[in-house]
């Protein structure tokens, strides 16, 4: 319990308004590739499969877009650039957190960050625009639109719905002369809203079964699923291409629910019955599931694929597809994130060249001869060969003490955190069997500093009291691997 702690302390610490920045961009660019590959999927084999599956498929990527690909974005780009969390016995320091990338976050000096800021109130003001104000502005629309239509009760309405349905569900019907197409509303209370034109007997009970198929579906929560992608990522156009795709095939999928198993006739009186509203359609949905679609070239599409009377049922072709993207999916999100943050990490450099005001010491890196023999081994403190090691050592006047050499490869990194008395002078460093070192000197009785282990080879840690006493160091030693 006391690490699940540390690590909350750590997200909380080291993470922050730029980190979402970057997670969005990664889950923009992992679902931009997965809508591509769906929709070039479809615009190759549409033809080979019927659209119910073709439906069920898009609600799978809808559902992976929404739940899934946020949540698994997050997860990467954290567990990707945490190296771990060690625990310090200490009245300063409670614990020590590595790292595998450096991130805006962490390196970005304050006028570079308020870009991110600024672009992030762009974005929030985009979601508002694109998703919040349609929302409430689309429901006060419908709850009026409610409020002053006919509730109507229709035996067969209510014999198709237990048939379709397979359930007693209660569902309101409404007459408006307010509304010009057939349309559904709502996730858990379900109505239906109709024109004021007088349908005959076999239209209307088409425009039920139509309505009904959509409510069996539960095609208005997609609807509303998506609409919530659209305002997330209301700056990726490819979102938009799927919504459309997604509209038109869905409603395509209802027609051949509608049309299965119906004479010629039908189909006919079918298909005029959708031109005929639709002729007279304003456009305008109101976060509702049309009978028509609500667009022209919808209506071409939906008509188009009436006339395809040999379509092939091919269901293991798109059960291949489903499982190829259902695959790519995760390696699609990691690729993003890691992308994402080796950008970063290779973007660091020319922002922590940027000299900003500081209080912190910045220690310079000198380069020394050693000889080895003039060295005393520390027995009794053992380096972890990866994470954190505590210090607590004694070292005399002028000596020179180091720790055992260890192999490091190259890019490898060795962080030294260490402390003694404000007026303690000493030194610290890396040094090879040749007695080749690069060492830092203290600065107000401390050292913070990290070397990156230009060469792959045997490297020991040392320290070096250039003081007038004997000085006590106490602190700490991060070794991180290659990455």
């Amino acid at each position: 319990m006391e690490m699940i702690g540390y690590a909350i302390d750590a997200f909380i610490d080291f993470t922050g308004i730029i980190d979402l920045a970057v997670i969005i961009i990664a889950a923009v660019l992992a679902s931009s590739v997965v809508i591509l590959l769906a929709l070039i999927f479809f615009l190759f084999f549409e033809n080979r499969i019927r659209m119910a599956y073709a439906s069920k498929f898009l609600k799978g990527i809808i559902l992976f877009l929404a739940l899934v690909l946020p949540l698994y974005t997050v997860y990467l780009y954290f567990s990707l650039n945490f190296l771990g969390i060690e625990p310090l016995e200490s009245e300063d320091f409670r614990y020590m957190v590595g790292f595998h990338y450096w991130t805006f976050q962490r390196i970005l000096p304050g006028p570079y960050r308020y870009i991110f800021y600024i672009l992030l109130g762009i974005w929030a003001l985009g979601v508002v625009w694109t998703g919040v104000i349609p929302f409430f502005r689309d429901r006060k629309v419908l709850k009026g639109l409610e409020r002053y239509a006919e509730e109507i009760s229709d035996p067969e309405f209510l014999e198709l719905s237990r048939k379709v349905l397979k359930k007693d569900e209660q569902i309101k019907l409404y007459r408006s002369e307010f509304v010009l197409s057939p349309f559904l509303w709502g996730i858990r209370n379900k109505r239906i809203f109709l024109p004021a034109e007088e349908f005959a007997q076999k239209e209307k009970l088409l425009i039920y079964h139509h309505e009904l198929i959509h409510c069996r579906r539960q095609d208005y929560a997609f609807r509303r699923m998506l609409a919530l992608l659209c305002a997330v990522y209301w700056f990726n156009p490819g979102i938009y291409l799927f919504t459309r795709y997604f509209t038109t095939v869905n409603e395509m999928a209802c027609d051949d629910g509608v049309l299965e198993g119906r004479s010629n006739e039908d189909k006919r009186l079918y298909a005029h019955l959708i031109y005929r509203i639709s002729v007279q359609d304003t456009g305008k949905a109101y976060g509702a599931v049309s009978f028509t679609g609500f667009c022209s070239s919808m209506l071409e599409h939906r008509l188009r694929n009436m006339k395809w009377k040999n379509r092939r049922a091919e269901p293991s072709l798109l059960a291949v597809a489903a499982l190829a993207i259902l695959l790519l999916c995760p390696a699609i999100a990691y690729g993003a994130s890691k992308g994402i943050l080796e950008i970063q990490d290779k973007a660091a450099p020319f922002f922590m060249d940027i000299e900003e005001p500081s209080d912190a010491p910045v220690y310079e890196e000198y380069q020394k001869q050693h000889c080895l023999e003039e060295f005393t081994e520390i027995q009794n403190i053992v380096l972890k060969s990866q994470g954190s090691t505590e210090i607590d050592l004694a070292v005399p006047v002028g000596k020179e003490q180091n720790f055992p050499f260890m192999y490091f490869e190259e890019g490898a990194k060795v962080c030294l955190y260490l402390t003694g008395d404000d007026l303690d002078t000493f030194n610290a460093g890396l040094m090879d069997r040749n007695g080749h070192s690069r060492e830092v000197a203290s600065q107000e009785g401390m050292i913070f500093c990290d070397f990156v282990i230009a060469e792959s080879g045997e490297y020991a840690i040392y320290v070096e009291n250039t003081g007038a006493e004997t000085w006590q160091v106490k602190g700490y030693t991060f070794l991180l691997p290659n990455q």
